[in-house]
């Protein structure tokens, strides 16, 4: 049985890779998850913005921008 996070995730189109739990991905998109922070990767502005939506659908969700440092490691 899937937990509500992972079941909204594959909602919104995302699997996760070679089953590990908090990396998903899609065409061009990869979300990366430690506890309750997140970090979107993607090629193209589009398609940011488009799965942002459809992960808002699912969840309560803020958009901090570009991502200088996380897990104090300088991105």
């Amino acid at each position: 049985m899937e937990c509500a996070f992972t079941q909204g995730i594959r909602e919104a189109g995302l699997s996760t890779i070679n089953g590990r739990p908090l990396l998903y991905y899609r065409k061009n998109t990869l979300l990366a998850v430690y506890i309750d922070d997140c970090i979107l990767a993607v090629k193209e502005e589009q398609a940011l913005k488009k799965v942002i939506e459809e992960i808002a659908k699912e969840f309560e969700i803020t958009d901090e921008g570009d991502v200088d440092e996380y897990l104090g490691v300088e991105i």
